[in-house]
């Protein structure tokens, strides 16, 4: 895995260098070297795009990718590979009806005023709404777009939509965020995590909805609703993570800060 980074990073370095000398090229090359020039800007372009989603959102192109280019590999795990589908096909025992869901999920957000917002002050009705977008999205690993998403990627999505915020990119890393919170005392905004893959005791995280259910990006069905009274989610769960307004103070802050460097550069 280690060695597919460092290509990766390298083949990353190599074209942004590429791209970022071809703005200094001077301004008497004659017709055939600047068309040379922009034939190495396109195929560095080119190569961003389908090197990988994340490296194309770092360069700030629309990826390019081939269905069958991210292959879920221990020597590539890199993210979150989420369930393993055969397993999940097997002991999933509990189906939640979406349709059904989606007739309901205003009940999810009470009209009492004190009920509107999670504990980080999260308006509620505003995750219900982006989950409710988002339903049926594919899963993808190491996506991060409407094309396909993975499941951290979908809690960042949630989290910087409705408290302006950027989570760490790995369940991994998320597990890591926020105070530790007992399953008896979920709460809607919580995050869940589960154990479904031998390489990594966390792997997998969803986002509580009330009810015993959440939100996911399921490695089966993409973006879904859940039960954690699944005997293959009951089995797995490892714990949960609820996110104070001390974290959202520090990860605007955090965001803050990096806006204000990259705008510098």
């Amino acid at each position: 895995m280690k060695d597919w980074f460092l290509r990766k990073f390298k083949l990353l370095i190599s074209v942004l260098l590429l791209i970022s000398l071809i703005p200094l090229a001077p301004v008497t090359l004659d017709a055939r070297k600047r068309n040379k020039k922009a034939n190495v800007r396109k195929q560095a372009i080119e190569t961003i795009r389908s090197s990988s989603e994340i490296v194309s959102e770092l360069a700030g192109l629309e990826p390019d990718i081939q269905e069958d280019t991210l292959t879920i590999t221990d020597e590539t795990c890199l993210f979150d590979e989420g369930e393993i589908p055969e397993e999940l096909e097997e002991e999933d025992d509990i189906t939640v009806d979406l349709e059904t869901f989606k007739t309901l999920w205003l009940s999810f957000v009470s009209d009492d005023e004190d009920e509107e917002f999670t504990y980080a002050g999260v308006r509620k009705s505003e995750i219900m709404d982006i989950i409710m977008d988002w339903l049926g999205t594919r899963y993808r690993y190491g996506g991060v777009t409407a094309r396909g998403i993975d499941c951290s990627a979908f809690m960042r999505l949630i989290y910087r939509e409705t408290a302006n915020i950027e989570l760490p990119r790995t369940a991994r890393v998320q597990w890591l965020v926020g105070d530790h919170i007992q399953i008896d005392r979920l709460e809607f905004g919580d995050l869940v995590f589960f154990h479904t893959r031998r390489r990594y005791y966390v792997s997998h995280v969803g986002i509580y909805l009330g009810d015993n259910l959440f939100a996911h990006a399921s490695s089966r069905y993409g973006v879904t609703v859940s039960s954690l009274e699944s005997k293959y989610y009951s089995k797995r769960f490892i714990g949960a993570r609820r996110i104070t307004p001390r974290e959202i103070e520090e990860l605007s802050r955090n965001k803050n800060q990096d806006s204000v460097l990259t705008s510098k550069n």
